[in-house]
């Protein structure tokens, strides 16, 4: 969480330094040179509900298109 967002709540701003339990995302795209690419059968293709952000109101739930 961002520094100002700690402080503006109260909180501890030191709660914003990384614990370095999880590699940092910078690491994390270091280490995996190549893109995973299309796998045949991965959840995604199966997933025929996706949910909105609910930016502009409640989220909600959205079918989605056959493309096979």
């Amino acid at each position: 969480m961002p520094v100002e967002t700690l402080t503006e709540a109260g909180r501890d701003p030191a709660l914003a330094a990384p614990t370095l339990r999880h590699p940092m995302m910078e690491e994390w795209i270091a280490a995996h040179h190549e893109p995973v690419g299309y796998l045949e059968g991965a959840v995604a293709d199966s997933l025929g509900l996706i949910y909105t952000s609910g930016t502009t109101g409640k989220p909600k739930g959205v079918q989605r298109e056959d493309f096979g």
